[in-house]
């Protein structure tokens, strides 16, 4: 194998090993991923603020209670 494609491939793992434990983590936890996005909702009723990670956004509400779901689920019932 050459040498360009074996680094590429060691780098490519090893991000899609950072992204899986990111989720993994979050998941298990109840946390906030780790690489993620804030966006604060003033005004908007029982959600503070959503941390949007790759697959999994973490749901923060006013009485103080989060939810960590995955991205493609439906968040319709879960206020």
């Amino acid at each position: 194998m050459k040498k360009g494609l074996k680094i590429t491939l060691i780098v490519l793992g090893v991000l899609v090993g950072i992204v899986a434990l990111d989720t993994l983590q979050a998941k298990l936890f109840n946390n906030s991923p780790v690489i993620h996005i804030r966006k604060y909702y003033e005004n908007s009723g029982s959600i503070d603020y959503i941390d949007k990670g790759i697959f999994v956004n973490h749901y923060k509400y006013t009485y103080g209670g989060c939810r960590t779901l995955f991205s493609w689920d439906n968040t319709a019932y879960w206020n």
